[in-house]
């Protein structure tokens, strides 16, 4: 009988701590459709070096605290994590050539706090870009 492992992704946030996140179901069906229908031996580095909205606590009634991490690498574990991904993602390029819209694009419809979260997030990861 097989056991059921979860796909994470090891997340570097701003502030350079890291930190496993279990990757959102829409994140999760689009890896494996590149692994499975389009045959990608890469397919566990598909996100990497990519900047992933994540959620840095708990969800408590709908709600969590978000940021931005850089994806270092996907992996399988035996245990999911306690928090999860979001679904919007950027790469180095959009940071680097259009912050503006990069942050337009991550803050989606979040409450004020976590749009200013993604906003401090983004500005550091654009620093260290440069």
């Amino acid at each position: 009988m097989s056991r059921k492992s979860y796909l994470v992704a090891l997340i570097e946030l701003p502030n350079g701590r890291q930190m496993w996140v279990n990757l959102s179901k829409k994140l999760r069906k689009a890896i494996y459709w590149e692994r499975n229908q389009q045959a990608n031996p890469d397919w566990q580095h598909v996100l990497d070096g990519n900047y992933l909205t994540i959620a840095l606590t708990k969800y408590h009634q709908n709600q969590a605290k978000l940021t931005v991490g850089r994806v270092i690498r996907i992996s399988w574990h035996q245990r999911p994590c306690p928090t999860f991904s979001r679904n919007q993602f950027i790469t180095p390029d959009h940071l680097r050539q259009n912050w503006l819209d990069a942050y337009r694009y991550l803050r989606h419809d979040y409450r004020l706090p976590n749009r200013l979260r993604i906003c401090w997030a983004l500005a550091r990861f654009r620093v260290k870009l440069k």
